[in-house]
């Protein structure tokens, strides 16, 4: 699979540069705020397929929580990337490749 890569900033404004990279701070937040979701849903999913434990079993503060907990595993397992967040970040890319810069000089997004 080839990588795509950002365009280079070189030939842009100090105001277009800003912009672009304003720009390119949300892609990388949706990529990782994507695949955090992704990882909740599917750790639900598998625990699901794991039957209930008598002897350590939490009760109702473990049906609680648990969901919270899965949520942080997933936050802290999106941090690291590499994952869901890495083709989500490259299409992204590939779809918005300079829309910041274009925008800037009122051309077309």
């Amino acid at each position: 699979m080839n990588s795509v890569a950002w365009k280079t900033l070189e030939g842009l404004s100090p105001t277009q540069r800003r912009e672009e990279l304003a720009a390119r701070a949300k892609v990388e937040a949706a990529a990782s705020d994507f695949e955090a979701v992704w990882l909740e849903r599917m750790m639900a999913a598998q625990r699901l397929t794991v039957g209930d434990n008598d002897l350590f079993g939490g009760g109702r503060g473990e049906e609680i929580f648990q969901a919270q907990l899965d949520g942080e595993y997933a936050k802290l397992a999106a941090q690291r990337g590499g994952g869901v967040s890495g083709m989500v970040r490259e299409s992204m890319i590939r779809a918005l490749n300079g829309y910041a810069a274009r925008k800037a000089c009122g051309g077309a997004p």
